[in-house]
Parts: C-alpha cells; structure tokens; sequence
C-alpha cells in the first residue's frame, strides 16, 4: 500500500477522502491502516483550509441548513430538545442574541448548570427533612393551601 503523500489537487483530495472513507468502513483495521486513515486526515484538512472558504455563519443560520439538508423540521428536533416549545425559543433567542453562536450556546449551558445543582440541592433538603420527620401530611397540605385562596 503506497503512503499518502501531500494533496495539491482536487483530483487527489477526492482519492484521498475516498480512500479514508474505505479505511472507516473497515470493521478491524491494522496498526498501519489506523495510521494511514490518521495521516490522510491530516492531509485532507491541511489541503481544505488551503482550498476552501469558509463563511462565518451563525448557529440559527447552521441549525437551519442542517435541517433542511436533512428534511427536518422544528417539530422534528422537539424530543431531543424537550418540546416544540423549546426549539423555537433557541431559534429566536440565538437569531436575536448579539453574542456569537458558542457564547450563546455556553450560557445555556451554564444555566441549565446552575438550575440543575439548584434543583439538586433543594431534593437533597427535602429529603433530609424526610429523614428527620418534617413533612406535612396531605391533609394538613390542603389545609395550608386553603388558607392561601381565602379572601
């Protein structure tokens, strides 16, 4: 098997990436396969950011084309995000956020962070109070809610 060498035209970048697709379908490969695929992938990005532009684009703008690259629809990606609901207040919030696709996409994360060892914290009280005994028994819940609604 020759050893890849350096990619100068389209012509070879198409081989090449033929030739590490070939390398990937490969259910067990040998030592000096997964080194050639690791070499060829080094070759293949040196080659495209010598060769293709890349425009900077938004995360609502990629978010968009992939699914219509993929045939999808909001209400597609709603289980995976939790809800129709949720989908649509990404798209619209990451369209009208001033900061960039990644910083948007680290305050969501840093949020459902924070709300996530809140809630931790307050489930770990409640049940400390169960250990304890301090709970309310549904009657004496009920109660304390019709107090609340009394004009």
């Amino acid at each position: 098997m020759r050893s890849p060498k350096l990619i100068s035209s389209a012509r070879q970048h198409e081989a090449s990436i033929s030739r590490l697709l070939e390398l990937q379908r490969k259910a067990h490969r040998t030592a000096e396969e997964t080194e050639t695929a690791k070499l060829l992938i080094v070759l293949i990005a040196d080659y495209e950011a010598k060769h293709f532009k890349i425009e900077r684009v938004s995360g609502v703008e990629v978010l968009k084309e992939l699914m219509a690259a993929n045939g999808l629809r909001q209400k597609d990606l709603a289980d995976d995000l939790g809800g129709e609901s949720i989908v649509s207040l990404v798209l619209k919030a990451a369209k009208e956020n001033n900061s960039g696709p990644a910083e948007y996409v680290q305050q969501l994360v840093e949020h459902y962070v924070d709300h996530d060892v809140w809630f931790r914290e307050q489930v770990k009280k409640g049940l400390d109070q169960l250990d304890r005994g301090e709970f309310l028994t549904h009657e004496e819940m009920g109660a304390r809610i019709g107090q609340m609604f009394r004009p």
